[in-house]
């Protein structure tokens, strides 16, 4: 192997750092001359667009850093000044206040129902002006329906003993007819296919009939709503043209029970029931104020509720009200009826 002499090491030192010297000032010349060809045109033209430093990047997850083969680590970078966010001017924040919450709808009734009408006032009926004229004693009271009529022991016992006695609101009335037929639908009162049928009631010449009819003819979902109303309003008339002196109170029908306690079958199908008794009552309400001397008695909505339950102390079975029932019957009939004060 050839060496090299330790002058010639020298020399070649001396001269590498004479170029040293020298670098430095070409360099400077070679800007100083570049400049001189540029005009201030070219400058606008060409100016840079100074960018701020690419960020930092990121390792890779599961990769490694890239060196170029045979060189060591790169040389680490000056630490970079830290970086001074400045807060911005910013618009003010204006809040919006939310729109104000709608009310919330009115329940809504269970699907297929019709929505129920308000009941008309428990209350002694100015409509009733034949029968109270001149207080009810002597005066005869006409009911007339199906077992709901003609099984009501506790409603005629409340009526011709508690508030018949002195000092009670219908002292003196009497006597109390009991035109009730069991199984007796209002198609078949109409007929006289009853024992006291239209014919009858009208040969009665009461001072105050009480029509309780509909739920024999409701209850196996043979008659709408619109045939017992045509129905009911058939038998008003022909009770007022033969008797105009008498007046009427029309003594809606109880709910009907959801559930069959008693296995009789009254109901069908059971599932109906709520049907059923809406119909029952929204029958009665069209009849509402459509006659001088007649009224309605909400009985759903005073006694039994409009709701068909499983069971009601109301109720004996599914069809019939309870002796608690007639009793509550009695003061609701009675608030109707009662001379006033």
């Amino acid at each position: 192997m050839r060496r090299i002499s330790q002058a010639t090491q020298s020399g070649t030192a001396s001269i590498a750092a004479t170029y040293r010297w020298l670098l430095p000032i070409f360099a400077v010349c070679l800007l100083s001359g570049c400049q001189k060809g540029v005009t201030d045109g070219d400058v606008a033209a060409t100016a840079p667009v100074v960018s701020a430093p690419p960020a930092a990047t990121q390792p890779q997850l599961g990769g490694s850093a890239t060196t170029s083969p045979g060189s060591g680590p790169p040389p680490a970078a000056d630490p970079a000044p830290p970086t001074v966010i400045q807060p911005q001017p910013s618009a003010p924040t204006t809040t919006t206040p939310p729109p104000a919450a709608e009310s919330p709808p009115a329940p809504a009734s269970p699907p297929g129902a019709p929505e129920p009408s308000p009941a008309p006032p428990a209350a002694s009926s100015p409509a009733l002006s034949h029968w109270l004229a001149g207080g009810v004693a002597g005066k005869t009271i006409c009911f007339v329906g199906d077992s709901t009529t003609s099984n009501a022991t506790a409603l005629f016992d409340q009526l011709d003993g508690k508030f018949s006695a002195e000092d009670e609101p219908l002292h003196g009335v009497g006597p109390l007819l009991n035109f009730g037929e069991n199984g007796a639908s209002i198609y078949a009162f109409l007929a006289n296919q009853v024992v006291h049928g239209i014919a009858a009631t009208i040969a009665a010449h009461a001072d105050l009939y009480v029509i309780s009819y509909g739920i024999n003819d409701v209850r196996l979902g043979n008659t709408n709503e619109d045939q017992l109303a045509a129905m009911l309003t058939d038998a008003v008339n022909k009770i007022r043209a033969a008797v105009p002196t008498a007046d009427i109170v029309l003594r809606m029908p109880n709910s009907l029970l959801s559930q069959d306690i008693n296995g009789y079958h009254y109901v069908s199908p059971n599932s109906s029931a709520q049907a059923y008794s809406t119909l029952l009552r929204e029958a009665y309400l069209r009849l509402a104020d459509q006659w001088p001397n007649v009224v309605v008695l909400d009985t759903q909505q005073l006694v039994f509720g409009t709701e068909s339950l499983p069971t009601s102390l109301f109720m004996a079975d599914q069809l019939h009200p309870s002796a608690v029932g007639y009793i509550m019957l009695a003061d609701a009939l009675v608030g109707v009826i009662a001379p006033p004060d």
